[in-house]
């Protein structure tokens, strides 16, 4: 799997990497507005199985006008993306401690046309789950896995191949990519990162019990907060929006630690939301901040759009700075997938 598809692959599901110029990263300042008393600086203790909040999101899929009558087409149906946040143990430096546990999982089928030809539809998935400390020891990761299988398109809508698949059925308009993404963070100031391609078949495993494995290290040491990918979305939520920011993440394409920004806003917006928040049918405007995110480099590409909730108070913030809708460009400019909340359930403890 070469190296500068990575980026791509890995935009099937929420992902922010951008990197952006400037000259000091500052500690973030952080708090736990998932929950209700924001103030909190401890990891809240659940039971084994039990959720602080669990939030579901309709995902549809928005065609650019300028690729209606283009000769190749990605076609999703509507999917479905659910984040769940729980409190887990683990041991740090010898110590155990209370940590968070926050798993996503987007289900989506995918299929692709090149004029009268049609492919199959293919059932795409991306699970995540990482593991980070409280608030009070700034979200520190411990370590986190992607689990990815997507179809993706190789090509813009306008300029296709002259072929959708070759003579044996495989994508050469689009990509087909089944891979394991793991980092650990056990050791100060370096992240592990082993990528496992699950499409390496079975007589090269045989021939080599590591084909398809690619392990390398990279050094997460340097001033300003560090934060796994995996957390980003996550995290925004616990960041005054109001005012600029700034962190580390690493670049998968570049495998180095980039620094990262919003791009632009962040803007005050009343969300219209219709969604289920426990027992009750929400259809109300949602006072929010829009933000937008994009890579600061020459092939930057299409911003990503995130709505957030603002915060209420800090003793019952209602909404709990819950991502409201998030927009995700596809690759090549074929449009644009949307996620929108449907559900919030929040634990009455926290």
């Amino acid at each position: 799997m070469k190296k500068n598809r990575i980026a791509g692959l890995l935009t099937l599901a929420p992902l922010l990497l951008f990197a952006a110029c400037t000259s000091s990263t500052p500690e973030l300042s952080l708090e736990s507005n998932w929950l209700s008393y924001t103030t909190q600086q401890s990891v809240p203790v659940t039971a084994e199985g039990e959720a602080i909040e669990t939030l579901k999101y309709d995902v549809t899929f928005s065609r650019y006008e300028s690729t209606l009558n283009a000769p190749f087409k990605i076609h999703y149906s509507e999917g479905t993306y659910q984040t769940v946040l729980s409190s887990t143990t683990v041991t740090v430096d010898g110590k155990s401690e209370q940590a968070y546990k926050y798993r996503t999982e987007l289900n989506i089928k995918v299929s692709f046309s090149l004029n009268a030809d049609q492919s199959e539809t293919f059932s795409d998935s991306v699970v995540t789950e990482t593991v980070f400390l409280s608030v009070a020891q700034n979200l520190r990761p411990i370590g986190s896995t992607r689990t990815v299988l997507s179809h993706v398109p190789l090509y813009m809508p306008s300029n296709p191949p002259k072929t959708l698949t070759d003579e044996n059925g495989n994508g050469v308009a689009f990509g087909h990519y089944n891979y394991v993404l793991e980092t650990d963070y056990s050791e100060t100031n370096k992240a592990k990162i082993k990528m496992t391609n699950l499409l390496v078949d079975e007589e090269a495993k045989e021939e080599d019990s590591n084909a398809g494995v690619s392990e390398y290290n990279v050094s997460t040491k340097g001033k300003g907060s560090y934060f796994d990918n995996e957390q980003i979305l996550f995290l925004l939520r616990g960041v005054n929006l109001s005012s600029s920011l700034t962190f580390r993440t690493i670049d998968p394409t570049t495998r180095t630690v980039d620094k990262v920004k919003i791009a632009d806003g962040p803007t005050a917006v009343q969300e219209a939301c219709k969604f289920k928040m426990g027992d009750t049918d929400l259809d109300a405007a949602i006072d929010a901040y829009e933000i937008s995110l994009a890579y600061s480099k020459s092939n930057a590409g299409t911003s990503q759009k995130c709505v957030y909730a603002k915060k209420v108070g800090a003793d019952g913030n209602v909404y709990r700075n819950a991502l409201l809708r998030y927009e995700q460009p596809v690759l090549y400019s074929h449009g644009t997938l949307v996620y929108t909340l449907s559900d919030a359930s929040f634990s009455a403890l926290q």
